[in-house]
């Protein structure tokens, strides 16, 4: 949306939602969108967030990891399980994220254990599907043994969506 591109625009340049290091194998250019988006989600802006990762995967279809970041925005672990509308939408960002980062050699190890991590907490199974409880304890498997236990304490970023 057209104002959502302006929000992310005034964030990026104002940067009110503190400073985050989410190293990437994207484009340099890029950095500051991803970064800022980053800040976003982890101040609850889901939408705004979206959007600027949404930007980042418009401007290069090969950073895999802005798919992994907008379908972070929809998962709101913290405080309730996902809607059906939010997880086909969620799940569909994650597949791309997957194919993109089998698809592209410069991803790294570390953003395909991120994708990886997403990928466990959106999956179609039934027994998530009947059990949201179920669906956040093999999120945070995922965290702890793909992302947390390998690139911690290093990786903040680790520390604060496995946390």
């Amino acid at each position: 949306m057209p104002g959502d591109a302006l929000v992310v625009a005034a964030v990026a340049a104002q940067s009110p939602y503190g400073a985050v290091n989410f190293p990437t194998s994207c484009a340099p250019e890029l950095n500051r969108t991803f970064q800022t988006s980053m800040s976003m989600l982890y101040s609850f802006w889901y939408d705004a967030a979206r959007a600027g990762f949404e930007n980042v995967s418009a401007a290069q279809p090969s950073c895999c990891i802005a798919y992994w970041g907008a379908a972070s925005t929809l998962t709101h672990p913290i405080w309730d399980f996902i809607s059906d509308d939010r997880l086909a939408a969620a799940r569909a960002l994650s597949a791309g994220a997957t194919v993109c980062a089998d698809a592209v050699a410069t991803t790294s190890a570390r953003e395909r254990a991120y994708v990886a991590a997403l990928a466990a907490y959106v999956a179609d199974d039934a027994a998530l599907a009947a059990d949201p409880a179920a669906r956040l304890r093999a999120y945070a498997d995922a965290m702890r043994d793909g992302v947390y236990a390998r690139y911690a304490p290093s990786d903040e970023n680790a520390a604060v969506l496995y946390g």
